[in-house]
């Protein structure tokens, strides 16, 4: 019956996943580490900075054997057949076409950004450098990073697509790195000085001069009640404290070059979880 067919697939999924744990670990400390507003807007700011650095523009035509290999990581991150909505096709197959425009290049060599301008492409080399700000920005970071669940792996294939589309083009980690900035370290806790203390005391000891002013306990307790915290609130530094471990295990992560580790994953969640792998029954099917 359906929880029986339920828990096998998740149990599949789970044997699946074990070489790839710390993958599907880091990929979620990559979302969480993005959820901030206003993250796509600053990580396609990153990415200017990058082209504007590192684009190549060679006037000739790109390698021969190039666009295959291209068709092949947009097929496995871009996809447009069996996919979520017609919106996201339509969405899938403009990025595809501004990729396969201006980083036209070979993606299997050392220098993955580079524009092959053939005739009647670009203006000039500014021409270039402003539709890289405007549109292969966009194709590569069109949103926020989508954050999927562990319970049920909601919107996994879309995380890996996130991440896999840019580490295919050699620049995750730089982006990373860039989006996070300097790495700060945590507040260490210190303890009061021997001045600080001696000072305390000499306060204290003042409160019976002229102009103290006395302060009336109730009279069945020996101090004064202390306000109640609100668990259902957290405090600012723990969601600090959090946000920095989330930015440090997704830079450490990042900085592991998990690009063809992503590809076996994406093939993974294409079998099992979004039941597109042919005669497979997928998670979300069964549920």
């Amino acid at each position: 019956h359906g929880p029986c067919d339920v828990h096998k697939i998740a149990t599949c999924l789970k044997g699946s996943l074990r070489p790839l744990e710390e993958d599907v670990a880091g990929l979620l400390s990559a979302g969480l580490g993005l959820a901030e507003v206003g993250s796509a807007r600053k990580l396609r700011e990153c990415l200017c900075k990058i082209f504007d650095e590192d684009v190549q523009v060679v006037y000739d035509g790109p390698p021969a054997g190039a666009q295959e290999f291209r068709e092949e990581v947009y097929d496995t991150f871009l996809p447009t057949q069996q996919v979520a909505s017609v919106g996201l096709q339509k969405q899938n197959k403009l990025r595809r076409f501004v990729l396969s425009t201006f980083l036209n290049g070979d993606l299997r060599g050392r220098c993955p950004l580079t524009h092959f301008c053939t005739w009647a492409c670009c203006q000039d080399v500014e021409d270039t450098r402003r539709s890289f700000r405007v549109w292969v920005c966009w194709a590569l970071v069109p949103f926020k990073m989508p954050v999927y669940s562990r319970k049920d792996w909601r919107q996994s294939d879309a995380a890996v697509d996130y991440a896999g589309i840019i580490a295919a083009h050699g620049l995750w980690e730089r982006v990373l790195r860039c989006f996070a900035g300097k790495p700060r370290a945590p507040l260490a806790e210190t303890e009061p000085s021997e001045t600080a203390l001696r000072l305390g005391w000499d306060d204290a000891s003042s409160s019976n001069d002229e102009g103290a002013v006395a302060v009336d306990l109730p009279e069945n307790s020996a101090e004064a009640p202390e306000a109640e915290a609100n668990p259902a609130e957290p405090a600012e530094g723990d969601w600090a404290e959090r946000n920095r471990r989330n930015r440090a295990d997704m830079l450490s992560w990042a900085a592991s070059a998990p690009y063809c580790r992503l590809v076996l994953l994406r093939e993974v969640l294409q079998d099992q979880v979004s039941g597109q792998g042919g005669e497979g029954l997928g998670l979300r099917d069964a549920v």
